[in-house]
């Protein structure tokens, strides 16, 4: 928003703001339920770290730090995850994406699969292993991969549905001259 902006452009802006924040608590309230399945694989698409990952890259005014940690927070309370597991590694994951902004925005959307697939292996892993120890056992390493696949699978359309969105976004560095002064 710029400071000399109509209210209806204001308006505008705020309109365009609230379908951002709209779709990411659709994508919050899809990672907390079960979604029915015609199959009983008890996998989860992972629509929050797909947001957090897409948004450090290409907006990370969007889900600032503290934002993520509260999402991370309410996704621990009610799953029933290790208190504050999911609001580290939201994190940790926002701070490390926005850190390599420059170089991820700059590739190809395969590299930005491809980094995706690295990214949510080691966090399927690292879920994997607090898991284990905390029930003083582990399931099999192999059971991680039907959710990775999943996810890389959903990946291109979830970030499909993330770039329309991103689209409607009021351009930050729109010059006073691009708009109409009334």
């Amino acid at each position: 928003m710029l400071p000399f902006s109509s209210i209806s452009e204001r308006l505008e802006d705020i309109a365009r703001y609230f379908a951002v924040y709209v779709l990411l608590s659709v994508f919050f309230i899809a990672d907390i339920i079960a979604l029915p399945s015609p199959f009983d694989w008890g996998m989860k698409i992972p629509f929050v770290v797909i947001a957090v990952y897409f948004w450090s890259i290409y907006r990370p005014t969007i889900m600032p730090a503290i934002i993520v940690f509260i999402i991370g927070l309410f996704i621990d309370i009610l799953s029933g995850a290790p208190f504050g597991f999911n609001a580290v590694i939201y994190v940790v994951l926002q701070w490390a994406i926005s850190d390599q902004r420059a170089f991820l925005s700059a590739q190809s959307f395969p590299m930005i699969w491809l980094i995706f697939a690295l990214i949510y292996t080691l966090i399927m892993a690292l879920q994997w292993f607090v898991t284990g120890l905390l029930n003083f056992s582990w399931a099999a390493i192999t059971n991680i991969l039907p959710d990775i696949g999943v996810a890389l699978i959903t990946f291109p359309l979830i970030m499909l549905i993330l770039h329309m969105t991103r689209k409607i976004l009021p351009n930050t560095k729109m010059s006073l001259s691009s708009r109409q002064l009334h």
